[in-house]
């Protein structure tokens, strides 16, 4: 009987490593875009300096994104094709701690969110996956699940708790700038948990407190970014349009269909609403974990779209942003069984439905193989332009590696540093 309850983990654990194995047969050991800002004069070259650790990239705070690469340059000289595959394992966590949070909120149906959380799977997230640098997307989430855990598990929340929550918490305020929004909505979220519902005010005065001076620092720090477009505020058509087309995105709408999309976001409001508006469910504490939780995702989703509105629709299917939305797929099955329960009503009455719509919607979504193999045959062109570049013979810029040409002091940095990619090009020269 165990076996038989165990077979969607099964399930899950196979199609998770099918995917790794599709990554792990198309890395290459070579950076690209971004990477390569870590042989910037002040990033590695420097060593593990404060400076480097809190200064921005672009907007965000990635200090724990620095301290992985400098671990990889120290253990293995930075090579680029492990850390694509630890930030895998990273994705892994993640999932791991979206079923971590899930016991929370329906402890029953948790073993059969596995079937959900396979979409999380599908081959839109691509860009995080084939990309060293973008583990924070990743450790954001890690570290706004783990706060929700810390701070919703017990009934009545400890010290202990509230103290490990805090410091999930910075880390998750440091990871990515996502998590200035979302720690902003959890402590809201349990600010008002703490006044309705276990009615400990000094624990919910203590988590905002600490919250609010975080997010208070992240802001006042902030400088806008001058090659960016301007901020769209949720006051703007807009920004709706934008969060719509990315929230859809995560539950399988691949084009740009607003009027479509507000459609498919029916598919979490209904079970949300259902549950806000009756007085019965919003005694349950569950359903304050299921708000929290709901709001990570929708918190990610609403900074991307603050700060990507401007440079128009089409940014709200980027590869790399998917990594949020699709949260929204095993957290509308959570609400949806929450709903059941609260019902008496069977599981299958919302599930299979719900299962057929993502199966439906995603179909053309699982072939991973595509833009893995494109992405490996632009690496080893950029490798080859690279050995004409060391060897004296071209100028090229190596633009499949680096849109904007990569500057002689990188590659000077590269050779000091002594990384993985530059030992195989002596090699190979």
């Amino acid at each position: 009987m165990k076996q038989l309850k165990s077979w969607p983990f099964l399930l899950l654990f196979a199609v998770f490593l099918t995917h790794m194995g599709y990554l792990a047969w198309y890395v290459v050991d070579i950076p690209i875009g971004d990477d390569w800002s870590f042989l910037e004069d002040d990033a590695l070259p420097s060593g593990l300096t404060l400076d480097w650790l809190f200064k921005r990239h672009n907007e965000h705070i990635i200090l724990w994104t620095k301290v992985q690469h400098w671990v990889f340059l120290k253990i293995f000289d930075w090579n680029i094709s492990l850390i694509q595959l630890f930030n895998f394992l990273l994705y892994g966590a993640l999932i791991a701690s979206v079923l971590l949070v899930s016991q929370l909120i329906s402890a029953k149906f948790s073993k059969w969110l596995p079937l959900f959380l396979i979409f999380l799977l599908v081959q839109l997230n691509w860009e995080n996956h084939s990309w060293a640098f973008q583990s924070q997307f990743h450790l954001v989430v890690i570290f706004a699940n783990l706060t929700v855990y810390f701070l919703f598990s017990e009934e009545s929340p400890s010290l202990k708790n509230i103290a490990i929550a805090s410091v999930t918490s910075f880390a998750c305020l440091t990871a990515f700038s996502s998590g200035v929004a979302v720690i902003a909505f959890l402590a809201i979220f349990f600010g008002l948990y703490s006044i309705f519902i276990t009615k400990k005010y000094k624990a919910g005065l203590m988590y905002c407190g600490l919250a609010g001076v975080g997010c208070a620092l992240w802001l006042l720090t902030h400088r806008p970014v001058g090659y960016h477009s301007p901020a769209v505020y949720p006051w703007h058509f807009e920004f709706w349009a934008f969060f719509l087309n990315l929230s859809s995105f995560g539950l399988g709408l691949d084009g740009i269909h607003t009027k479509l999309s507000a459609v498919y976001s029916l598919v979490l409001i209904i079970p949300c609403a259902i549950l806000l508006l009756s007085e019965h469910h919003l005694k349950d504490r569950r359903v304050w974990i299921l708000f929290a939780t709901v709001a990570v995702p929708l918190g990610m989703i609403a900074t991307v779209a603050v700060g990507r509105a401007g440079t128009g629709l089409g940014a709200s299917k980027v590869s790399r942003y998917s990594e949020f939305a699709l949260l929204l797929t095993p957290y509308t099955a959570l609400a949806w069984a929450l709903l059941m329960e609260g019902s008496k009503l069977p599981y299958r009455f919302a599930m299979m439905p719900l299962a057929l719509f993502l199966m439906i919607s995603f179909a053309n979504n699982w072939s991973w193989e595509p833009a893995y193999r494109k992405l490996n045959l632009e690496r080893k062109q950029g490798i080859q332009c690279l050995h004409r570049k060391l060897a004296g013979v071209s100028q090229e810029k190596c633009l499949t590696i680096y849109p904007w040409g990569i500057p002689q002091s990188y590659l000077d940095n590269a050779k000091k540093l002594n990384v993985s990619f530059f030992q195989k090009l002596n090699e190979e020269n």
